[in-house]
């Protein structure tokens, strides 16, 4: 973030601050201290009933007993990045209905009936739920590293439904989720527009401004319709970041490399990053992963998209984690998921300590560390390690994106064993 940036951001957020203390509700709220994930503030809130203004109910302002508080962190980094494209006079407004969605979504909310035309499906990296704003809203996995939630959409801001949201309509999760997809659908812009000069375009983009562009992606329908327009069987996809879906309407090596190459460079750029890789609408109807047979001559270059995507993921997962580990003075090394390019060939890889216990992402090589630093490390394909360590690790389930605490450093037989599929880099 630049200089003008971060004074842009530092403004913003004094803003926040500023409308956060006039809510009736907020007791105090400061600006964030240390690293975040974003651009964040500390709140302390009253907890329990409110009235229409949002100060304590009866009953629960007595002078004699103070109203009971709580603690919360709101993020409000998304809001940030949405409110460039708007005149400053415009964001108080915006920033407003935000902290009351956020803080008393009671007042928000509409009914179920109202709600329905509201609720678009949108697509989120997993690191986005890391943020405590986030901690509540209702999540599915989607396609791998990335995860789909429901918005509500008030026109001047938006909120993300959670399981209390759910529970005021009395609708089910699987009502909520079709509905939010069918409204992708059917209620948004269609038109897309060459992504490359030709006089026979190849690449099309859809930036239509709505903030649900990447949705598109996960809308099957959507797809569909988009294929028949193009006059195409199959679609290759790309979501780089929140404002624009890309399409490619063939598989040719100069077309591959063309939408591979700017996926990653809007990646790359963008303020909020969905991802570098590329996907494959078939046929048939289904959305899946781009992936090229290894003696493919584009199949690293396809590759290094997903490796990309990972290691961005377990990047802000270990953040996160190293933060709550630290706090807790819990002694549990979160091993770093790199990504790697060596010969032409790319790959991600992690290391496995002889010292300590750790939590290992999914990766494609492993590379053992002995306590002796004077040995070299054993590099196995993951595969092969797991079929081999047993219960060396166990998978932690809590954890998206996966990863696997270590309990115990393969013995000498296992190790032996392991060394027969060892690798050298």
């Amino acid at each position: 973030m630049s200089n003008a940036d971060s004074d842009r951001a530092r403004d913003f957020l004094l803003q926040v601050v500023t409308i956060a203390r006039e809510l009736p509700v907020v007791a105090r709220a400061e600006p964030a201290e240390g690293e975040g994930l974003g651009i964040e503030l500390d709140l302390l809130r009253i907890r329990g009933p409110v009235d229409e203004q949002g100060a304590p109910a009866e009953g629960e302002g007595d002078p004699a007993a103070a109203p009971p508080m709580v603690t919360a962190r709101a993020d409000v980094t998304e809001l940030f990045a949405t409110l460039q494209a708007i005149p400053e006079p415009e964001w108080s407004e915006r920033i407003r209905l935000h902290l009351t969605a956020l803080l008393r979504p009671e007042a928000v909310i509409p009914g179920w009936e109202e709600a329905k035309t509201r609720l678009f499906l949108v697509l989120r990296p997993l690191a986005f739920f890391l943020s405590p704003a986030q901690a509540n809203v209702l999540a599915r996995r989607s396609l791998p590293f990335l995860a789909e939630c429901v918005a509500l959409d008030f026109g001047a801001a938006l909120t993300y439904v959670t399981d209390v949201m759910l529970e005021a309509w009395g609708a089910s999760v699987d009502e909520l989720f079709e509905l939010a997809r069918s409204n992708v659908e059917t209620r948004l812009e269609h038109d897309l527009e060459p992504a490359e000069e030709s006089d026979a375009p190849k690449i099309f983009r859809l930036t239509t401004g709505d903030a649900y562009e990447s949705s598109r992606l996960i809308s099957l329908p959507w797809l569909a319709k988009a294929r028949d327009a193009l006059g195409t069987d199959g679609l290759l996809c790309a979501a780089p970041h929140r404002d624009l879906l890309l399409l490619a309407t063939d598989a040719s090596p100069p077309t591959l490399v063309k939408l591979a190459d700017l996926a990653e460079r809007e990646f790359t750029e963008a303020d909020r990053p969905v991802s570098p890789a590329l996907y494959v609408f078939t046929p048939e109807g289904d959305l899946g992963p781009l992936e090229l047979v290894n003696d493919h001559p584009l199949a690293s270059r396809i590759r290094r998209g997903h490796v990309l995507l990972a290691n961005a993921e377990y990047a802000a997962q270990k953040a996160k984690l190293d933060e709550q580990l630290a706090e807790a003075e819990v002694d549990l090394h979160v091993a770093t998921h790199f990504a790697a390019e060596r010969d032409g060939a790319v790959f991600s890889y992690c290391t496995w300590s002889e010292v300590g216990r750790g939590l290992l992402p999914v990766v494609d090589l492993v590379a053992f560390a002995f306590a002796d630093e004077d040995a070299a490390p054993l590099v196995v394909p993951f595969a092969a390690v797991a079929e081999r360590v047993g219960d060396c690790w166990e998978e932690v389930p809590e954890l998206e994106p996966t990863r696997l605490r270590t309990k115990s450093f393969p013995d000498r037989a296992c190790l032996e064993a392991l060394a027969e599929h060892a690798i050298e880099l």
